[in-house]
């Protein structure tokens, strides 16, 4: 489960990696409360808002820069 407030039926996912010897995560999802679009490194605030796009495109980077753990979702 990437969050208990990810909305069922949307773009969503969760990637865990390491980058420069430091293991991190980065997540989105759909807020089910309030529809907004979250996203998120490790344990930090989410930012709300980010397009579609920008998410996708930080995942293809993700993949590219860092060694991949675990990847969950439709990215």
């Amino acid at each position: 489960m990437i969050h208990s407030l990810a909305r069922k039926g949307t773009k969503m996912g969760k990637i865990v990696f390491r980058y420069k010897g430091k293991e991190q995560s980065f997540s989105s999802c759909i807020n089910d409360l309030s529809g907004d679009r979250l996203t998120w490194f490790d344990n930090e605030p989410p930012s709300i808002g980010d397009s579609l796009a920008w998410v996708r495109g930080a995942f293809k980077e993700i993949r590219k820069k860092a060694e991949i753990i675990s990847c969950e979702g439709d990215f």
